[in-house]
């Protein structure tokens, strides 16, 4: 048995999810989730990368809730990690 930390990005894993099966594991568990994909293994540490979504209310109240949720609920094996958005500017022209 080994120890284990995973990292998730936590927008690639919800949208990936939202695309594919729509609504149905929006309120994933990713320690548990992690514990699935390894069962051997000791899992000590999910970090979990996000941002918080801005321009909608609903969608950040949402969000802040799972992963108040997700926190309280896995205690120390879960570390939510809260970064920002980078807004980009084109390098390039647009195509014509």
């Amino acid at each position: 048995m080994a120890s284990l930390t995973a990292y998730i990005d936590g927008f690639n894993l919800y949208y990936g999810m939202k695309s594919k099966y729509r609504r149905k594991y929006l309120w994933l568990d990713p320690v548990d989730l992690i514990c699935r994909l390894r069962p051997h293994d000791d899992v000590v540490l999910v970090r979990y990368f996000t941002a918080v979504v801005r321009g909608n209310a609903e969608a950040t109240h949402n969000q802040l809730g799972y992963l108040d949720a997700m926190t309280a609920r896995n205690g120390s094996r879960l570390d939510v990690r809260i970064g920002r958005f980078k807004h980009r500017t084109p390098c390039l022209p647009p195509v014509r």
